[in-house]
């Protein structure tokens, strides 16, 4: 039973090395954007903290009063914390996506195998990475695909059908058949 279902998700080899190196030259493109972003909010961040002495200076000299210092001084504070939030957000986010991403294809690609093996606490694992929704009905364990699995279930198998996720598969799909092209001539 288990086998079965599990295998509807499964991937072979050649799939997940393309998936691999997609995902390896997606990041080093998003590598490129996110350190010009990095870049542009480190200057930012760099503008505000010299408006911010300038601010101090100006307070220093008497130029302006306790109150318009307080209230300027709160802005680039403000702006100061939502900058170095964006930089904190961005850094997290740009680690992470790749992690589970690569985490999907193993876990796509070592379904099968997994399954077939005799280790129940693997087995058991894999269900509660993959599936939700999990019940007893005849004393066979049912369940439904997490997302993203299911996008690697048929359409018609799919616990959910976005016109996102079809649009994808056949991009991945064209992607293989290209890949598999190329090296025909190789």
């Amino acid at each position: 039973m288990f086998h079965k279902k599990i295998s509807q998700i499964s991937i072979d080899r050649k799939v997940w090395d393309l998936g691999i190196k997609l995902l390896r030259a997606k990041n080093a493109e998003e590598f490129v954007t996110h350190n010009k972003i990095r870049n542009q909010l480190n200057d930012q961040l760099v503008k505000i903290e010299n408006r911010l002495e300038k601010l101090l200076s100006m307070r220093l000299n008497e130029e302006i009063t306790s109150d318009e210092y307080a209230s300027q001084k709160k802005i680039f504070v403000d702006k100061k914390v939502e900058l170095k939030n964006k930089l904190e957000d961005r850094d997290q986010s740009t680690a992470n996506w790749l992690e589970l991403a690569e985490n999907f294809f193993e876990t796509a690609f070592h379904a099968r195998e997994v399954m077939e093996g005799d280790n129940l606490e693997l087995k058991r694992e894999l269900v509660k990475t993959v599936g939700y929704n999990l019940f007893l009905k005849n004393k066979k364990l049912l369940f439904s695909f997490k997302e993203p699995y299911d996008v690697l279930l048929k359409p018609e198998m799919r616990s959910s059908v976005y016109p996102q996720v079809t649009e994808i598969r056949t991009l991945l799909e064209a992607i293989r058949e290209t890949y598999q092209q190329l090296y025909q001539y190789i």
